[in-house]
C-alpha cells in the first residue's frame, strides 16, 4: 500500500492538518459542498478575522480541495460539473479493497463497534504515531483474511497511510473467533454482557468436547472433566465456575438468537443499543422461531416487548418429613397434573445443572 504525505497546513478547528480535516470530514459516505465544509473546518473566532486572513485560509482551503480531486482522494457528487464553485458536493472515494487479505463479516462484526470517541483517538493517534502495531490475517484454504484491525484498516486506508500485516498461526475458524474475544476482553468498549458472552464463548466448546455416554460409566469421568475444565477457564477469567456456567448459557441463547434472527441482535444486545438482561436473552432464546423473529424485530425496531406471561403464584403445605413418596404424592394432588409436569421439568433441569457443576453425583442422591 502507497503511502503519501500527511495533510499540509497548519491544525484547523479539529485539531488535525487541513487535508486530513477534509477527509474525516467527508468519511462514512458524508457529502459536504465546498461552502459547507469550509465554514464546518473553521475555528470559531473570538474576534473577527481580517479581510487577509480570511483570504488567506480560503485560499489554502481552494488548493488543498484541488489537491485531493488531482490525486483521486475526493470526487464531485452527482455528473461531476461545477467541480471548482463553491456549491460543488464533494465525496470521498472509497479505497481500493487491498488484493493481500478480504474482509470477512463475520470477523469484522463479531465484536461491539467502537464508539465514535473511540474512533478519533485512534484516527489522532494513527495520524500523529503511524500505524505502529501490524494488522493480523488468517489464511485458509489458500484464502487470507482480515482477523484484527478493521477500524484501523479504514483510518489508513482513509489517509493512505501505511501499514504491516502480521498472520495468526490458527488452525480452525472456532479458534479465531475465541481468539478475537480473548484478545479485546476486558476493552473500554466491552460492556458487561460482551464480557459474559466472550466468557461463556470460550467455555462453551471445552464443555461440549467431553462427550461420553452419560449412562455408562464415562459419566463420572465427563463431570469431572467438566468441572476441572470450568474452573480452569473460570480462574482465567477471575471469575467463579458458577459464573462461568450462566456466561456459558447466556452465550449459547445468543447464538441462538444470532443463528435464527441474524447477528444483528447478537451485536445490539452485547453493545448496550438493545437493553435485555441476560435472563430475558435465555426467556426469547426459548421461544419457538415465529415468535423470537418477531420480538426480536420488534426489539430492533425499538418497540417493548412481553417476554414472559407466567404469573407467579406461592403454594404453602406442610410435607410429611423424611418420606419423600408421600411428599411427591402430596405436591401432584395439590398441583394438579399440568403444574406437577411443570414442577418435574423444572427440577429435572436443576438437577441437571447440578450435577454438571459437580455438586451430585446422580439424580438418586435427591
Amino acid at each position: 500500500m502507497s503511502s503519501q504525505p500527511a495533510g499540509k497546513g497548519a491544525p484547523d478547528a479539529t485539531g488535525f492538518p487541513l487535508k486530513d480535516a477534509i477527509l474525516i470530514a467527508l468519511k462514512d459516505g458524508q457529502e459536504h459542498s465546498r461552502a459547507d465544509l469550509l465554514a464546518c473546518l473553521e475555528a470559531p473566532a473570538r474576534a473577527k478575522p481580517s479581510r487577509a486572513a480570511r483570504a488567506e485560509r480560503q485560499a489554502e482551503f481552494s488548493r488543498t480541495i484541488q489537491e485531493l480531486l488531482t490525486d483521486g482522494w475526493i470526487t464531485v457528487a452527482g455528473d461531476g460539473r461545477n467541480e471548482t464553485g463553491t456549491g460543488a458536493v464533494l465525496r470521498l472515494v472509497p479505497p481500493a479493497a487491498d488484493d493481500r487479505f478480504e474482509i470477512d463479516p463475520a470477523f469484522r462484526d463479531v465484536l461491539p463497534p467502537p464508539s465514535a470517541g473511540e474512533v478519533a483517538l485512534l484516527e489522532q493517534q494513527l495520524l500523529t504515531e503511524g500505524c505502529r502495531d501490524p494488522l493480523l490475517t488468517w489464511a485458509d484454504a489458500g484464502r487470507t483474511f482480515l482477523v484484527d484491525g478493521h477500524t484501523r484498516l479504514t483510518v489508513c486506508q482513509r489517509h493512505r497511510r501505511n501499514f504491516d500485516l502480521k498472520p495468526l498461526a490458527l488452525r480452525k475458524r472456532e479458534a479465531v473467533l475465541k481468539w478475537i474475544w480473548i484478545h479485546h476482553y476486558g476493552r473500554r468498549n466491552f460492556t458487561p454482557e460482551a464480557e459474559s458472552y466472550a466468557r461463556g464463548r470460550c467455555f462453551t466448546p471445552q464443555r461440549l468436547g467431553h462427550g461420553g455416554d452419560r449412562r455408562s460409566g464415562e459419566a463420572t469421568g465427563h463431570r469431572v472433566g467438566l468441572k476441572r475444565s470450568a474452573e480452569a477457564v473460570a480462574a482465567q477469567f477471575k471469575v467463579t465456575a458458577r459464573t462461568l456456567f450462566r456466561d456459558a448459557a447466556f452465550a449459547a441463547a445468543l447464538d441462538r438468537l444470532a443463528a435464527v434472527c441474524g447477528p444483528e441482535i447478537r451485536t445490539r444486545i452485547l453493545s448496550r443499543t438493545v437493553l435485555l438482561s441476560r435472563g430475558r436473552v435465555l426467556l426469547l432464546a426459548k421461544k419457538d422461531e415465529g415468535e423470537m423473529k418477531q420480538l426480536v424485530a420488534d426489539l430492533l425496531a425499538g418497540k417493548p416487548v412481553t417476554l414472559s406471561t407466567v404469573v407467579q403464584t406461592m403454594l404453602r403445605l406442610v410435607l410429611p418429613p423424611g418420606k419423600p413418596a408421600e411428599q411427591a404424592n402430596l405436591l401432584i394432588d395439590r398441583l394438579g397434573p399440568k403444574e406437577a409436569g411443570r414442577l418435574k421439568t423444572a427440577l429435572a433441569l436443576c438437577l441437571d445443572r447440578t450435577r454438571k457443576q459437580g455438586h451430585v453425583q446422580d439424580h438418586s442422591e435427591y
